[in-house]
């Protein structure tokens, strides 16, 4: 048993993550409020117009709507740290895809 005043470590397990649906976010949105970072993740997808509907109605949209997806707050250390986990993320994707390449070769 840890006694008062010593830290006790313990791992972290991801549980459930695999419940959890995927979304595609293909927009991002960062503000600064309060000392804390929000980020919000959307999506774009182009609008629906069909035959006539199309030629007509495409120069009179006048903007197309962002769907959000999720909005995290961060503290800056959490930022860094998933600036870290992301540069991670797309070494991890760059080495997979030079190895995929190579072996087509």
């Amino acid at each position: 048993m840890a006694e008062q005043g010593q830290v006790l470590s313990l791992p972290v397990v991801w549980t459930g993550v695999d419940d959890l649906p995927v979304h595609i976010v293909n927009q991002f949105l960062g503000q600064v409020h309060s000392g804390e970072i929000f980020l919000t993740l959307g999506v774009v997808a182009p609008p629906i117009l069909l035959g006539v509907e199309a030629e007509a109605g495409l120069p009179r949209l006048t903007y197309v709507p962002a769907r959000p997806v999720a909005r995290l707050a961060l503290t800056p250390e959490r930022l860094d740290e998933l600036v870290r986990v992301l540069q991670r993320v797309r070494q991890m994707y760059d080495s997979e895809t030079r190895l995929e390449e190579g072996v087509g070769q």
